[in-house]
């Protein structure tokens, strides 16, 4: 596994923590996307058991990454049960929220994981 990409449990479930954060170079940040989604389809005969978190703190998403952030959740639907994202905050968190209504903008990692238990 990807050293970007931890397996956490908290509270009796287990969620995949993707860590993009300060990732600044294009191809590494979609090399990571590749790793992440390479995690979750190993688990594709067991749909609607992954829970993710993606953080994003201190990026900058151009489109390609947004594209293949696209991609990664049309091709990982049904195999992921509930999805947060951290690291996204003030009027671009607003947009996002409005935009992507199936994701969870948490404030934390810990706000992230606390809600993900809950679906």
């Amino acid at each position: 596994m990807s050293e970007n990409l931890n397996w956490l449990d908290h509270k009796g479930k287990k969620i995949l923590y993707a860590c993009f954060s300060g990732t600044k170079n294009t191809e590494e940040f979609l090399e990571r996307i590749e790793a992440m989604e390479k995690e979750i389809m190993k688990h594709k005969e067991n749909p609607g058991t992954i829970y993710t978190i993606t953080d994003v703190t201190g990026c900058y998403i151009i489109e390609p990454i947004k594209k293949r952030f696209d991609e990664l959740a049309e091709h990982t639907n049904g195999i992921s049960k509930a999805r947060a994202t951290v690291g996204i905050k003030g009027i671009q968190m607003i947009i996002a929220r409005a935009i992507k209504r199936d994701i969870h903008f948490a404030k934390s990692i810990d706000d992230a994981k606390d809600w993900l238990v809950t679906q």
